[in-house]
């Protein structure tokens, strides 16, 4: 629960270092978070046919992600400084397919001594 909340207490936070449970338990979090909101959404999507309701949970599950993107983008960012390489690695990601799969190999990469890049 520690590393949840230094999650977002770092979310405009792109320089220092970010370690293998500071990374991963969050995701952890955030894909049960998902599953649970899901399976309400669907269950209030059924038994009410509100509109405002719906509206409301679309506001708020929108809002989650936006603030969940600024998260997860700070939290990479150290992981890579933690791993002895530049954050600019994130950009690999506009590789399709190869760029996900390289950056999850460097985020798995194991924490160093040595100052980030």
């Amino acid at each position: 629960m520690k590393e949840y909340r230094e999650y977002w207490n770092g979310i405009f936070d792109y320089e220092g270092r970010a370690s293998m449970s500071q990374y991963w338990m969050p995701v952890l979090f955030n894909t049960i978070i998902f599953f649970i909101y899901m399976i309400f959404g669907t269950f209030i999507n059924t038994l009410l046919d509100n509109q405002f309701i719906q509206s409301l949970l679309s506001i708020l599950a929108f809002a989650f992600l936006v603030f969940n993107f600024l998260a997860g983008l700070s939290v990479t960012i150290r992981r890579l400084h933690d791993s002895y390489h530049s954050g600019l690695w994130i950009l690999i990601l506009f590789l399709p397919i190869v760029g996900s799969i390289w950056l999850l190999i460097l985020l798995c990469y194991p924490s160093t001594n040595n100052q980030y890049r």
